[in-house]
């Protein structure tokens, strides 16, 4: 099979073009512009015999590494495969072999493909394996930043949060509004449906309707706008609240908008530089299993955990109220306001 290829203006030879030419014997790429060549693609065909290469334009640098080995191997290997890199004479019936010649570098110009040497080019045998490695690297180095940031995205945001309260009202002149005049209830009470029962037999009858102390809170089930968006009836809630108070269970930790009203809660200390929020911890959850957000802002809010023992409930019911009636502190001061939860 002979296979003639020549005045094509081929710039390469795709890898792997020649393997299902398996009778192929005789390939003419001569007079096309050939930067390189890759023997390796004809010396797995059995019945091949000869090859032309004269006329390309051979750039001798470290990518015809493989063609110049070959071309200085061939004598060895000529007892098993006759391969001829030169043009076949038919009118004499000989072959008269020319030596390929390099076109570029411009050093190596007219040097003959076998006889230029390696230490006449600067060869970086490791460029593939840099390259590779610096890839790694920069991927590594995103992901590293992309981990940190995903961990402390809530430390990012309310120190974003502490930067624009700070800075806004500075630049644009603004004082301070007092909301305590327009606060609708006393507290919000934020809890998952699933503890409906523990926020009909226990938080109501001890703060709404004890006898010594009675209060108004917004309750989801009870005080939300039938047919509102539920995060507009979130914010309305958080800040038409004197304290917002999360009933912390394990239930509540899965629920979908518990970040939300986290987040919501602890904007809104931002803003004012007070804490309102109040953790009720009803299933003594630890910390590091707490909602991220709340991690966040614990050392700046009102903990308490619900006591198992019956007969101490009493002074925790007390506590609550005591805390709902006083002052609420004031938020750490944005210096010192986060702290690692890892």
């Amino acid at each position: 099979m002979f296979l003639r290829l020549r005045y094509n203006r081929l710039t390469m030879i795709q890898p792997g073009l020649l393997k299902p030419l398996i009778n192929l014997r005789t390939l003419d790429l001569a007079s096309n512009q050939l930067k390189t060549f890759d023997p390796t693609e004809i010396k797995n065909l059995r019945r091949f015999k000869t090859i032309f290469l004269l006329d390309n334009n051979f750039e001798c640098d470290c990518q015809l590494r493989k063609l110049r080995d070959w071309l200085i191997e061939l004598p060895s290997h000529r007892n098993k495969k006759h391969y001829l890199y030169g043009v076949w004479a038919a009118a004499v019936h000989r072959t008269t072999t020319f030596k390929l010649i390099c076109a570029s570098p411009g050093k190596l110009a007219g040097v003959p493909v076998a006889d230029f040497k390696l230490d006449w080019i600067e060869c970086d045998n490791h460029k593939d394996i840099i390259i590779s490695l610096s890839t790694l690297c920069v991927a590594a180095i995103i992901m590293v930043i992309g981990r940190i940031v995903a961990k402390s995205r809530w430390s990012i945001y309310y120190w974003w949060m502490v930067k624009i309260n700070r800075l806004l009202p500075k630049l644009l002149r603004i004082t301070t509004v007092d909301r305590s005049d327009n606060l609708k209830f006393d507290g919000f009470l934020s809890h998952s449906m699933e503890d409906l029962q523990f926020v009909y037999l226990d938080f109501i009858p001890e703060i709404e309707k004890s006898k010594h102390f009675a209060s108004k809170f917004c309750v989801e089930f009870r005080d939300f706008t039938l047919g509102g968006y539920i995060q507009q009836n979130i914010a309305d809630a958080v800040y038409g609240s004197r304290w917002v108070v999360f009933l912390l269970t394990e239930s509540f930790v899965k629920e979908r908008w518990t970040e939300f009203v986290i987040s919501m809660a602890a904007t809104r200390c931002v803003e004012e530089g007070n804490n309102i929020i109040l953790v009720l911890d009803i299933d003594h959850i630890p910390e590091s299993r707490m909602p991220e957000s709340l991690q966040t802002i614990f050392s700046n809010i009102v903990y308490m955990k619900y006591p198992r023992d019956v007969k101490a409930r009493s002074t925790f019911w007390k506590r609550v109220r005591l805390t709902l009636i006083g002052k609420q502190k004031r938020f750490i001061q944005p210096a010192n306001m986060f702290r690692s939860n890892r």
